[in-house]
């Protein structure tokens, strides 16, 4: 039976889609990363967009520790919500605990809170308040006075918690005016940085080996190391100048305080520099092409580090598994680096959490990066 005219002109077209297909289900790989990477970038996102907040650090100062305060304290304790640290001996140990990251907010009462309570003289309650993170400071002022004064509901005689008797004065720490710019800027400084690092290196090993024919002296007479290093050294003195350039427009444009050491600035940041470059080193040696590589760099890496580093969203608003992940992202431990140093003044010996991490970090990522092109640099001289 001879075949129309149609049927004719959809044959070649059937026999291509059939072989399109064929290789799409053949490989794996492929078919894994573009179904899976959608479903983990949904369920990472998902819990990071959340809002909730959890282990809120609370320490009290109080002259005496009457019944009602006591009560408070362990109301605190009772609640996931919460973590009470315990009390404090002077005002400015809220100061210098705030500075070191280990507590969120502290009540300070005044001496016979609770017999004013009672006899209606008047009971102010001084909140003070970490406000480098303004989304996070609103959540944390908002949940302690409601958790205080559902405590203190349940403790008086109806109706007397809520008759004006007790005040509420809150005091905000190293960012009094609650400017965004001053916590959304750091966090992007970093993702900046981390972008342009990686996307600049992460093509570098691919290249090389697509362009090994051109070079082919190269390959006998400098190290593995030596290449990379090469190839990845103007890329260093580039991704330094991006970053003088957006730390110039953050203190000109944007007015962001500089109250801590600067060498600990530059310090921590030629050593973010130098983590960012080698994870792109890290995904160019572990990818097969130039597209992957690309791939790997901007879904894998970018996205959940722009949501998960505590750029945007507090990561203790996260779940625990999501909050361990964000530890071994770079860009949450430089963005922890900066608003110390910028916001809150510190210096070298309070960063130094933030410095081991980078360090362990560009060692590991230039190490895997460095082992998987000598094995790549085998299989070429075998071929």
């Amino acid at each position: 039976m001879e075949m129309s005219p149609s049927n004719n002109k959809m044959k070649p077209f059937n026999t291509l889609l059939r072989k399109e297909l064929g290789l799409l289900f053949r490989d794996g790989r492929t078919l894994a990363f573009m179904i899976g990477i959608p479903v983990v970038l949904f369920i990472l996102l998902g819990y990071a967009l959340s809002t909730d907040l959890r282990n809120i650090r609370v320490g009290i100062i109080a002259p005496e520790r009457d019944a009602v305060i006591t009560r408070i304290a362990s109301g605190f304790e009772a609640t996931d919500y919460f973590e009470f640290t315990g009390y404090l001996d002077r005002p400015d140990m809220a100061d210098q605990l705030m500075r070191q990251g280990k507590i969120d907010a502290v009540l300070m009462f005044d001496t016979g809170f609770d017999r004013n309570l009672i006899t209606g003289e008047g009971s102010p309650i001084n909140v003070i308040v970490d406000a480098v993170n303004p989304v996070k400071t609103s959540s944390v002022t908002m949940y302690v006075m409601g958790a205080v004064q559902s405590i203190l509901s349940a403790s008086m005689p109806e109706g007397q918690a809520q008759s004006g008797i007790v005040s509420t004065n809150i005091h905000m720490l190293f960012n009094p005016q609650l400017k965004g710019h001053d916590n959304f800027i750091p966090g992007l400084i970093a993702i900046l940085a981390m972008l342009t690092c990686v996307l600049m290196s992460a093509p570098v090993v691919v290249q090389w080996i697509a362009e090994k024919k051109k070079e082919p002296s190269i390959l006998q007479s400098v190290t593995p190391s030596g290449i990379l290093i090469a190839k990845t050294t103007p890329y260093f003195l580039l991704s330094c100048i991006n970053l003088v350039i957006l730390f110039l427009l953050a203190f000109i444009l944007f007015g962001l305080p500089m109250t801590g050491n600067v060498i600990a600035l530059i310090v921590i940041s030629l050593l973010y520099v130098i983590v960012a470059l080698s994870i792109g080193l890290m995904i160019s040696a572990l990818a097969n092409n130039q597209i992957v590589a690309l791939l790997i760099a901007g879904l894998i890496l970018i996205v959940p580090t722009i949501m998960l580093s505590g750029m945007i969203f507090p990561v203790e608003c996260m779940p625990d598994t999501l909050l361990w992940i964000s530890r071994i992202i770079p860009s949450s431990w430089y963005i922890f680096a900066l608003r110390k140093v910028m916001l809150q003044g510190l210096s070298f010996g309070n960063i130094y959490p933030e410095i081991t991490a980078l360090v362990v970090m560009a060692i590991l990522t230039y190490t895997i990066a460095i082992v998987k092109f000598k094995s790549r640099i085998k299989c070429i001289r075998v071929q």
